[in-house]
């Protein structure tokens, strides 16, 4: 699972007061790496999950991997590739708010021989061009 919300958010419109006093109190906490409101994953645990899924792209014998995620989890795994241990709440919070992907878009990262990332193109929509 990609992001888990808190319990109490789910079948509630985003609109709902409940809803977002949650989301306000999240939002005030981001940047505290042990803090939960209740059930949900912070920045750290999909972190932590990210890395888990770099780590196993490492595993597979393949030269391509598709990858199919959502925009929010794809922003983890290329902060990953591109900051490594410097990837922070502070620095996924900017990629949040500074980065635009549009559904479906590709977005290619390539592995060296060394074992280094690097990103090659961030959400390319020409596939959906007549």
């Amino acid at each position: 699972m990609e992001q888990r919300r808190p319990s109490a958010t789910r079948g509630k419109s985003t609109r709902s007061p409940e809803w977002e006093a949650v989301q306000t109190e999240i939002i005030e906490h981001y940047h505290e790496s042990d803090w939960h409101n209740s059930d949900e994953k912070n920045f750290v645990d999909t972190k932590i999950q990210a890395k888990r899924v770099i780590g196993l792209l490492n595993t597979l014998p393949h030269k391509h991997i598709a990858v199919v995620s959502h925009g929010r989890f794809l922003r983890y795994l290329v902060g990953l590739i591109m900051l490594e241990d410097h990837f922070s709440s502070y620095t996924h919070e900017q990629f949040l708010m500074h980065t635009v992907l549009g559904n479906t878009g590709m977005t290619i990262c390539e592995q060296d021989n060394t074992g280094r990332w690097r990103l090659v193109t961030w959400n390319d929509q020409a596939h959906l061009a007549e």
